[in-house]
């Protein structure tokens, strides 16, 4: 990637240009790769921001709304369900605990992890 700005006085006299180069090739592979995984899966497959806005989709998902993926990024989450309070809830919840690879239970002062063990 490469950046460049002219840079000039007051009068538009151009007094020097300031660029910049970052190779990017890792970032791109990563990218790929992290998509490849999204798209591997059967299920329809999102991914959110904070606030609960969808950033990606995979395929399936498209499939299952039948929306655009291009439609479909930038909608509220929480307005795919049928209680988009409780999903508000519960993906509010993932981030302010910042779980990895945890589930909430049913009941909120318990937690299990994804093979059911006991925290």
């Amino acid at each position: 990637m490469y950046n460049a700005s002219v840079y000039r006085d007051d009068l538009g006299n151009v007094l020097g240009v300031l660029a910049a180069a970052r190779d990017i090739t890792q970032l791109k592979r990563t990218s790929q790769y992290a998509r490849s995984l999204i798209e591997a899966s059967l299920d329809p497959l999102v991914t959110i921001n904070p606030e609960g806005k969808i950033t990606d989709v995979n395929e399936a998902s498209v499939r299952a709304t039948g929306m655009p993926r291009e439609k479909l990024i930038g909608t509220d989450f929480s307005d795919y369900f049928t209680e988009p309070q409780k999903a508000r809830e519960g993906y509010k919840q993932v981030f302010r605990k910042r779980f990895c690879g945890r589930l909430s239970a049913h009941d909120p002062k318990q937690e299990r992890e994804i093979d059911g063990r006991s925290l």
